[in-house]
């Protein structure tokens, strides 16, 4: 069985150890101008500053796009994945980050 959608916190979300990003969208119209590396940097700041280690998101695994975005903020795929019954059974893959310096 899928886990529900949203996903519910992990374990280490509930317990404040990790912040957990649950959507960025950027309409087409502004890709490639900076406004989404801009709200990155505000989330990872704000993340950082309310005192969280890590930081953890879910990307479509066939959504190449967000993944080299994600990818290029520093986040990578930690292993776990996720299938989402619902939508035909497209796949999700979790990314995280430190936010230590």
């Amino acid at each position: 069985m899928s886990a529900p959608w949203p996903h519910p916190l992990s374990a280490d979300g509930e317990d404040g150890r990790v912040a957990e990003l649950y959507a960025l969208y950027v309409r087409p119209a502004w890709w490639s101008t900076g406004t989404g590396r801009a709200l990155m940097e505000r989330v990872l700041a704000r993340s950082a500053r309310a005192g969280y280690a890590s930081i953890a998101l879910w990307v479509l695994r066939d959504n190449r796009r967000a993944r080299r975005f994600y990818e290029r903020a520093g986040f990578t795929p930690d292993g776990a994945t996720n299938v989402l019954t619902r939508l035909s059974s497209v796949i999700e893959l979790r990314y995280r980050r430190s936010l230590e310096t």
